[in-house]
């Protein structure tokens, strides 16, 4: 089996690694132990005092693999006759249910510092729940974790994220530096099942995606280290959304300097893709020279609302996109090429050669999460209007298998 990739740690492992946690809630019965690899991974002061972690022996091997796949509906238990919980080797978070019945294919979301990464994950997120995702793809997300104190991923997006976006329409204050806050993915589970053929017979076969959000800084990425738990989300993954600002691009900027309230000038584009071959070439110990990345990267503009009128008026990248079930290939394809045109006039190409030097596949796309700029207080007048945010998902979706994918038109 292939290996398995932590949501939260992002580390990877085997089946067979997996530890357990037993759920007995009577010291006297099963003494508690200090969790120190909990500790570790919260960045706590102080070990928390939980029920005791085992690794199965080989004579549990056969209950283990029934219990974690589904083949059977007997439970593994602690030596003291309690019920257990499958908990990660690494980092000791509970593992979401099921996590291991299904290959899974994760997908990581990284942003430049004031690229609206944040806002992005709020609209991104309460779109692929609506019907619009669901029903035309026949497929379902949901939340998919809880973590050790009974915080869980739709609290977390109600409080840090729909609050400001949808009940408040205001934008999200941006997002405190992962060095001085920890801050937990967001994980959910989107799931289809579909026809497939089998040894010459017709059937259904459940294709399963772990989206992990995981909302660091910006500037994060300007000094991250590669043994961090930021830099084990990126590179273990198997779809990268890279959202960056367009607005930081030093020509667009000499162009919109009249007409647009500029945001502060920090990192090139170019700078972030660069960092971000790096770091993955490093965490792999690739070959610059010799082997491409092959993890799916959707380059993401974001504020396309703001460059549009560079745009021609015939440009795809002027309509919304419709993925009727499937997604739309040759809409990809055009939106991508049209960026690509419009890279070459902002600084060279340069961006366009670093990813088709490095990545295997690659693909560009332009998204707006609010369709619009906020007012002076951060205030969006009229609420979120997001245009084409789900484009870069359902791209690495397809790219993983997971949803299918056909030509609307003739290149």
């Amino acid at each position: 089996m292939s290996k398995l990739t932590c949501p939260y740690c992002f580390e990877q492992f085997s089946l067979s690694q997996i530890e357990f946690r037993c759920l007995g809630t009577n010291p006297a019965h099963c003494a508690f132990e200090p969790d120190e690899k909990l500790a570790r991974y919260e960045k706590l002061s102080g070990p928390p005092i939980r029920g005791r972690i085992f690794k199965p022996d080989s004579r549990m091997w056969r209950t283990l693999r029934w219990r974690i796949t589904g083949a059977s509906g007997k439970a593994l238990r602690c030596v003291c006759g309690e019920r257990t919980w499958e908990v990660c080797p690494f980092c000791h978070h509970d593992l979401p249910t099921g996590f291991a019945e299904v290959k899974t294919k994760t997908i990581a979301l990284i942003g430049a510092k004031h690229s609206g990464k944040s806002n992005y994950i709020a609209v991104l997120i309460h779109e692929l729940f609506s019907d619009n995702i669901g029903a035309k793809f026949d497929s379902s997300i949901f939340a998919w974790d809880k973590d050790w104190q009974g915080e869980d991923t739709p609290k977390r997006y109600r409080e840090h994220f729909k609050k400001f976006i949808y009940d408040d329409n205001f934008v999200i204050p941006a997002t405190v530096s992962a060095r001085t806050k920890t801050n937990k993915p967001l994980v959910y589970k989107f799931d289809v099942t579909r026809g497939a053929t089998r040894f010459g017979r017709r059937g259904k076969r459940k294709h399963v995606s772990i989206m992990a959000f995981f909302d660091t800084a910006g500037e994060d990425l300007d000094s991250i280290d590669v043994m961090s738990t930021e830099a084990k989300y990126i590179a273990n993954s198997d779809g990268i959304v890279l959202l960056l600002d367009p607005l930081q691009m030093s020509q667009v900027r000499d162009r919109l300097k009249d007409s647009v309230t500029l945001p502060p000038k920090f990192t090139e584009p170019i700078d972030i893709v660069g960092k971000t071959i790096e770091l993955i070439q490093r965490f792999k110990g690739l070959s610059g020279r010799r082997t491409k990345i092959d993890i799916p990267l959707a380059v993401t503009f974001s504020k396309v609302d703001e460059i549009l009128r560079f745009f021609d008026p015939g440009s795809p990248l002027k309509e919304a996109s419709n993925h009727d079930g499937y997604f739309d290939v040759s809409d990809a394809e055009i939106v991508s090429e049209n960026i690509k045109a419009h890279l070459q006039k902002w600084e060279d190409g340069n961006l366009d050669r670093a990813c088709e030097k490095h990545f295997r596949n690659y693909s560009y796309f332009g998204i707006s999460a609010l369709g619009a700029s906020p007012d002076a207080s951060g205030r969006l007048e009229m609420g979120p209007a997001p245009f084409r945010v789900v484009d870069p998902i359902l791209w690495i979706l397809h790219r993983q298998g997971i949803i299918p994918g056909k030509r609307s038109r003739q290149r």
